[in-house]
């Protein structure tokens, strides 16, 4: 890790639009899945387009992704899909 940032594109379920956040660490990249705080909560995401350097964001401000989505993340997110799902079917019936 070094002092330079960058910034991400993200997308989150629960978000439509396209989401943009900062981050130091230079190991994340396109398709990985990472933990990101949203109005909902903190949520997976997934990065949906390489990094650009800290300086192309124009000073825009971004919230941090906070880490790299672990198997654990992403087993829990898989069965929360899973019951969301399993409930719509309920709802619609």
């Amino acid at each position: 890790m070094n002092n330079e940032g960058f910034y991400l594109e993200v997308k989150v379920a629960s978000c439509s639009d396209k989401l943009f956040y900062y981050c130091f660490d230079e190991s994340v990249k396109k398709g990985d899945y990472v933990i990101v705080e949203t109005n909902f909560g903190d949520e997976v995401g997934l990065v949906t387009k390489d990094p650009k350097k800290e300086s192309e964001s124009e000073g825009a401000s971004f919230k941090q992704i906070i880490r790299i989505a672990s198997d654990e993340d992403l087993k829990f997110y898989k069965a929360n899909k899973a019951s969301e799902i399993e409930a719509g079917k309920i709802f619609n019936d």
